[in-house]
């Protein structure tokens, strides 16, 4: 899902949003060495390879976290959480604690 390690696929469904862009954006900040390092890759049910990337400091996540109003955390973890079971399906037991 997206916390201190995210996907761009995450990002994108909780920001209704192409995830190729935030993918772009993702792989940008990346090469200049800004906030986030690649993490590698995640493979979800049905095959779909993702990418992977985490904060480089707790303290990056902490401050983006603060700066969104309760309301909007609200709506954003909801979007995860509904794209999260889309994704897995009859296997989203295997995520729940995140959802």
């Amino acid at each position: 899902m997206a916390g201190a390690e995210f996907s761009p696929y995450a990002v994108a469904a909780a920001l209704d949003e192409d995830a190729a862009t935030i993918e772009g954006t993702c792989e940008e900040l990346v090469r200049r060495h800004q906030f986030i390092r690649d993490s590698g890759v995640q493979t979800l049910p049905g095959g779909l390879v993702v990418g992977r990337f985490s904060f480089v400091h707790a303290v990056y996540r902490n401050v983006l976290y603060d700066r969104i109003s309760a309301a909007r955390r609200v709506l954003l973890h909801k979007r995860l959480a509904l794209r999260g079971e889309q994704v897995y399906g009859e296997r989203a037991s295997e995520i729940a604690a995140e959802l």
